[in-house]
């Protein structure tokens, strides 16, 4: 895992232990929306360089969370069992 991940990583931990499950899943869309929002503004320094990686790999850390029981409930019964 890169360190920017695991940095977000560690402030959704956070977040969790402190707000909870659901109110850290809000966050974490609130702030892929917010990242994403300034990857694609072309005066944003988040397009620069290294900032446009780890913006990037921040928003696929949210998402990845905030999408992670979503795709458990999607699967057919039974799915788990399979794997």
């Amino acid at each position: 895992m890169s360190s920017s991940s695991s940095a977000e990583g560690g402030r959704i931990e956070r977040l969790i232990q402190r707000d909870g499950i659901e109110p850290a899943k809000a966050w974490a869309r609130r702030t892929y929306g917010i990242y994403r929002s300034e990857i694609l503004n072309p005066e944003s320094f988040a397009r620069a360089g290294e900032y446009r990686r780890r913006f990037i790999e921040s928003c696929l850390a949210f998402k990845r969370f905030a999408l992670q029981d979503a795709r458990r409930s999607c699967e057919p019964h039974g799915a788990e069992s399979r794997k």
